[in-house]
């Protein structure tokens, strides 16, 4: 018997260079100190690359695919997988989680994951049936789009539940915010790790399975799942019915939290884009495996000038990326630019900011004229959104320097200031100067700008975690920041390796019972916690390798801007303040960034601690 239960027990290792796959065991000494999902696999990945002087697409980089041990075990809101890679866009690390079928799917062929490593001299796609695994030709899916490739490969293996993940056009032309996608426009986005499969030629992953988690506690398990269905539920009539797009209203019209115009101004109308005005073209509802939410909105839209049927809608990333951003409201448009972004495998949020940026950087005459002379680069037009998206997919013209991310653009095009990013990853659809503590978020993630490493916007809205005393602040103080957010960024990282969906809001003292009755473990709050803390001290010190220092902890300047009229006029947050408490509560010295020896001692990370501080 292994020593956790509710675990497959196995990752399956690729090498394409030699073209051969391996079931690997899983180390539980991992699966207890990192759990699962990005915990694991930054364990993993963390031992194995040189990531010092790694290029990101050479074919020694690694992905690694993993899943939870709550996936595919019937627990509500757990049916997601973890990319995670050294990032094409960054060049440190880079997570992404998707959601949909094909992590459970994983875990029904008896797999926890799957680690990738070389690079195929032809396109190639995986295919697993349980204990049969197979590398096989992919040249007749090479260009095709993710749709038509989940189409073929099903159609080839006669097997309509087959669950792909997927690379578009944009990760075979190695776009470095390429995404990965999954089942109806799920997507696993940030990071660009679809350009690392693309730089391997790895064009899908098929899988099958017909094997179930063995669970230590099956009747506490059920309980528990019942229990937080019921809670799940709650969030239905307002996340299912209308999915992110809700939100559209109150963080413009009232928080002001959603950019405007490259971060530029305080607001616009939305009332042509909102979750109301959605409505008109919603279809359907997709829900992702064992999900009482189902936020996923499936919707058909018919114009004079374009048609979609039953493509997966846009939700609140990509309203406001593809949308405010570049200041458009038209809804038809906006939803054509988000498909085309599933189609292609574009990171949306990445996306918008670049051809954002693109709008900005020509009004200030900085783009070169021959890159311009064909386009229309004016805020407010849906169709040069359009035309941006395909030019980055296909890497012609302006789409080729945009495609590098809008951190080498704008240092290409001299304008390095005016990229919003940090460490090289666009900034999320979330304005710091609305909710200060984002600025503390996305300052020290280890991806670089991602408010999912963190999230501290929804406890400023009302959400409390009584068990770490973690509640609402004024969200435009810089108080009680530095504690808070390092309190935070470390229980979201457990539900990140267990994996639990976040836009499913759980309290540890519900998530705890199920994590037990599944593995078995005898585990308390506190070193739930601590392994958070544990998961993701590790990759601060992953990045720290790759060259990071404290000094690289830091907001672009348009975030550190005040606007001038609105809700939040006047405002912005004191990065400074809030990284010295955080520094200083999460054991980091504030000159290196480095975890601190003392730390990495405690949480048991003494091969870190010999590579960090040589002791």
């Amino acid at each position: 018997m292994p020593p956790l239960s509710g675990y497959m027990g196995e990752f399956l290792f690729v090498d394409l260079t030699k073209g051969t796959t391996k079931r690997k065991p899983l180390k539980w000494d991992y699966a207890r100190d990192f759990i699962g999902g990005a915990g694991y696999a930054a364990r993993l990945l963390y031992d194995r690359l040189a990531v010092e002087t790694l290029d990101p697409l050479h074919p020694d980089n690694e992905v690694a695919i993993f899943t939870g041990p709550l996936t595919a075990t019937g627990a509500p809101c757990t049916g997601r997988h973890a990319i995670c890679t050294k990032s094409a866009l960054t060049g440190i690390w880079g997570e992404s989680t998707g959601g949909g079928y094909f992590g459970a799917e994983l875990r029904h062929a008896g797999l926890d994951g799957i680690l990738i490593t070389g690079s195929s001299a032809k396109p190639v796609y995986l295919i697993i049936s349980d204990d049969e695994v197979q590398i096989k030709p992919a040249d007749h899916l090479w260009g095709k789009d993710t749709n038509e490739t989940e189409r073929i490969l099903k159609a080839d293996a006669n097997e309509p539940k087959l669950r792909v993940l997927s690379i578009g056009l944009a990760g075979e032309n190695q776009v470095r915010f390429a995404a990965v996608m999954n089942d109806l426009g799920r997507a696993s986005a940030r990071a660009g790790a679809g350009a690392v499969l693309g730089s391997k030629q790895l064009k899908a992953i098929a899988v099958k399975g017909t094997q179930t988690p063995v669970l230590a506690d099956p009747e506490a398990f059920r309980e528990q799942s019942r229990t937080l269905t019921e809670i799940l539920k709650a969030f239905i009539p307002i996340l299912g019915d209308n999915g992110t797009a809700y939100s559209v209203d109150l963080l413009m019209n009232v928080f002001n939290d959603m950019p405007v115009r490259y971060f530029s101004k305080p607001s616009m109308n939305v009332e042509k884009i909102n979750a109301k005005a959605l409505a008109q073209y919603r279809t359907g509802q997709f829900r992702c495996h064992i999900c009482p939410i189902g936020c996923g909105q499936i919707i058909t839209v018919e114009t004079d000038t374009l048609s979609l049927k039953d493509v997966a809608g846009p939700e609140y990333e990509s309203i406001a990326s593809l949308g405010t951003l570049c200041q458009t409201d038209d809804l038809a448009y906006l939803c054509k630019a988000n498909h085309l972004c599933d189609l292609y495998g574009l990171d949306t949020i990445s996306c918008g900011n670049v051809i954002a940026f693109s709008l900005a950087a020509h009004e200030k005459g900085k783009i070169p004229k021959d890159l311009v002379e064909s386009l229309n680069l004016q805020f407010g037009d849906p169709h040069i959104i359009i035309q941006l998206i395909e030019l980055i997919a296909k890497r012609e013209g302006l789409g080729a320097v945009l495609a590098e991310g809008v951190r080498r653009a704008a240092n290409k095009f001299g304008v390095p200031e005016l990229a919003v990013h940090v460490k090289g990853l666009e900034v999320p659809m979330h304005d710091p100067r609305a909710f200060f503590g984002l600025a503390l978020t996305y300052a020290v993630s280890p991806c670089g700008a991602n408010h999912m490493q963190g999230e501290g916007l929804s406890v400023d809205m009302g959400v409390v975690i009584d068990e770490f005393d973690i509640e609402p602040l004024d969200r435009h103080s810089d108080e009680g920041r530095g504690a808070m957010m390092a309190k935070l960024r470390n229980w979201k990282t457990v539900l990140n390796s267990l994996i639990v969906c976040q836009l499913a809001i759980v309290q540890p003292s519900t998530v705890l019972p199920l994590y037990k009755a599944v593995t078995g473990r005898d585990a308390t709050i506190e070193q739930l916690y601590e392994i958070g803390e544990r998961i993701m001290t590790l990759k601060r010190a992953f990045n720290i390798r790759c060259g990071i220092t404290a000094t690289d902890d830091a907001l672009p300047p348009a975030l550190l801007r005040p606007h001038a009229s609105g809700p939040n006029e006047g405002k912005a947050p004191n990065l400074e303040h809030q990284l010295d408490a955080f520094y200083q509560f999460s054991q980091w010295d504030p000159t290196t960034g480095k975890p601190s020896a003392a730390l990495l001692g405690r949480l048991g990370l003494e091969d870190v601690k010999q590579d960090l501080w040589n002791e």
